[in-house]
């Protein structure tokens, strides 16, 4: 009997250190309470936003003059892998950003859903000569883009990665 126990802790030993092991890589690195906000070309600087702070599923997001203390344009980065996060509303944190349609289509929204760890709901940040693009982990070529450019209410959606304004971003305090 003894021998067995000692045979089935040594088989499971492996097993358990795996599962330990499936933490994010970058945990330590979350952040909260963050502003995604997009610095623009001098005309101020603009925030993803959920309009009326309605954070639903199914919420289009927006782009929305910063307000240091509006919850609507606060979010939490919370790593799923060591690359991918999710970007997880502070209003509700059962919900985050999600390419909405799914995959690697221009025009594609960017609504709120229920966070699940999915390609469509978790992001990379993509550095763009010093500036910083979120691309979801379903899309090669796109990223988040405010269409219309930066303006009260513009909708969040992907568009081909490239040096544009209205899809340079930075977080903030």
């Amino acid at each position: 009997m003894r021998k067995r126990l000692a045979a089935l802790a040594a088989a499971a030993a492996p097993i358990a250190a795996l599962t330990i092991g499936l933490a994010p890589a970058h945990a330590d690195a979350n952040q909260y309470d963050v502003a995604v906000f997009f610095p623009g070309n001098g005309n101020g600087y603009y925030c993803l936003d959920i309009p009326g702070n309605n954070a639903v599923v199914g919420q289009q997001l927006t782009s929305w003059p910063c307000s240091s203390n509006d919850e609507a344009e606060r979010w939490n980065q919370i790593y799923t892998d060591s690359y991918h996060f999710e970007l997880q509303s502070v209003t509700n944190t059962k919900l985050c950003a999600n390419d909405w349609q799914g995959g690697d289509v221009s025009g594609n929204d960017i609504k709120l859903f229920t966070c699940n760890g999915d390609a469509d709901g978790t992001w990379n940040m993509l550095n763009d000569n010093g500036s910083w693009q979120l691309q979801p982990r379903s899309a090669l070529n796109n990223c988040l883009n405010i269409w219309g450019g930066l303006g009260n209410g513009n909708p969040a959606r992907l568009f081909q990665c490239g040096d544009f304004p209205n899809e340079d971003m930075v977080w903030g305090g």
